[in-house]
């Protein structure tokens, strides 16, 4: 991995509704070459030195539409077999009287139907979209 773009910032506890958040204000960054960055800041408190992660060897160029599909059938795959696991635990935990008796064996059914619909969700929605509606889209889903 590759650290680009490094940025002194401190922690301003204020900011964000006082949640808090990185802020540069105060702080300036030297990039002294060779992976080292110095920080000159007027004041005290939190810093650190914050960087993009790059993992491409030439730049943080965006991904290829033949890597965006890699990642989508991946991806989909993963959610596929990850469906077909949890429908399967769910039919054993089910099918055994033994295992049905159990307390936990409830819980179990639970989380994992949660996990099924989660997944079914995600994996019927996440193309379907816009990315000027993304952000309420996943609010929704996840009061869901």
């Amino acid at each position: 991995e590759r650290a680009v773009n490094p940025r002194c910032a401190s922690w301003d506890f204020t900011a964000a509704g006082n949640r808090g958040n990185w802020t540069t204000e105060g702080c300036e960054t030297e990039d002294m070459g060779n992976r080292t960055v110095r920080c000159r800041c007027n004041h005290l408190t939190n810093f650190a030195c914050l960087v993009d992660i790059c993992t491409r060897t030439d730049s943080c160029q965006p991904l290829s539409r033949a890597e965006q599909l890699a990642i989508n059938i991946i991806s989909t795959i993963g959610v596929v077999l990850s469906l077909i696991g949890l429908t399967l635990t769910v039919v054993t935990l089910l099918s055994f009287k033994i295992l049905r008796m159990r307390d936990t064996t409830k819980f179990h059914v639970q989380l994992c139907t949660a996990l099924f619909f989660m997944l079914l969700v995600f994996i019927i929605g996440i193309d379907r979209t816009p990315p000027s509606y993304a952000y309420g889209g996943c609010v929704t889903v996840s009061a869901l």
